[in-house]
């Protein structure tokens, strides 16, 4: 004897009317509402409905919709405009262009910009270079695809070269900053945050040679204006360090205790992973470490 799948369907006590459960009956089955079928579920056959089901002929075969069949993944308002499509295995972003991590576009130039906070009688400085023209310059250099600490100590030992003594601050994670450059191309600043410590003597002998102290605060609380004037080669502006701060650690930013506590707190030299510098020699006489 037949069994419904679902309570009542195609209206329930009706069909105990038309002979469902009950003895023979002479009526006739109406067109479209007659015993239900093993591809129908409570009362529903494939396609009756629009939204998830599917259309199936009837040997069970899914039949597909002529606008899907010819439909394509591009859109009438997008007219002939080209799309960048990654190879196979390549990281994509959800509009399917390559990504910018790991250097995946060719025309993705990569660079470290060093932030070196100093501590001395109570201030709070970034560490910064006199250029030409008096202005305050940071120094960045050229970068492997993905700089790892060891690498990235490796950068400043070549910069500084015993002027004084740096390490990375711990747990702080790398910013990184993606900026469009004149040619089309695109620039991507990894930026690690360093301790510095050197003697007052050596601040003096450095100061005079051309090294700047930029207060911390200026990153900390994001001073577009006086970051605006702040070189960081090949830009003529930092303007885009008032961000620096977001990108730091949640304890551990710029104006929080454990930084300042961090750079107040003395340090052993010989077991602290540290890095020398010697600035390079501009042309004007004033030491520079972008050249």
């Amino acid at each position: 004897m037949f069994r419904p799948t679902c309570l009542f369907p195609g209206g329930g006590q009706a069909g105990q009317q038309a002979g469902i459960g009950g003895g023979p009956s002479n009526s006739q089955t109406p067109p479209g509402g007659g015993r239900l079928g093993s591809s129908s579920l409570c009362g529903r056959f494939p396609g009756s409905t629009p939204g998830k089901h599917k259309r199936v002929d009837s040997e069970g075969h899914e039949v597909l919709r002529e606008d899907l069949v010819s439909s394509t993944p591009r859109s009438d308002n997008s007219g002939d405009q080209e799309m960048v499509i990654g190879t196979p295995g390549m990281k994509t972003t959800r509009s399917r262009t390559p990504t910018l991590s790991r250097g995946q576009l060719e025309n993705v130039e990569n660079r470290v910009l060093l932030i070196m906070c100093y501590a001395a009688k109570g201030t709070f400085s970034v560490i910064a270079w006199s250029t030409s023209d008096g202005a305050a310059k940071l120094f960045s250099t050229t970068s492997p695809e993905q700089p790892m600490p060891t690498a990235v100590t490796n950068i400043i030992q070549a910069a500084v070269r015993g002027k004084f003594m740096v390490r990375l601050i711990p747990e702080e994670p790398m910013g990184r900053f993606i900026l469009d450059l004149a040619d089309g191309k695109k620039l991507k600043f990894f930026v690690p945050i360093f301790d510095a410590s050197m003697e007052m003597a050596q601040q003096t002998k450095l100061e005079h040679e051309g090294m700047r102290l930029l207060p911390l605060s200026w990153f900390a609380e994001g001073r577009r204006q006086e970051l605006h004037r702040v070189r960081v080669p090949p830009f003529r502006t930092g303007e885009f360090l008032a961000d620096v701060n977001d990108k730091l650690a949640r304890d551990k930013k710029f104006n929080f205790k454990f930084i300042r506590d961090f750079l107040s707190a003395p340090w052993d030299q010989q077991a602290s992973s540290t890095g020398a510098a010697v600035s390079i020699q501009s042309g004007n006489g004033r030491q520079s470490m972008n050249g």
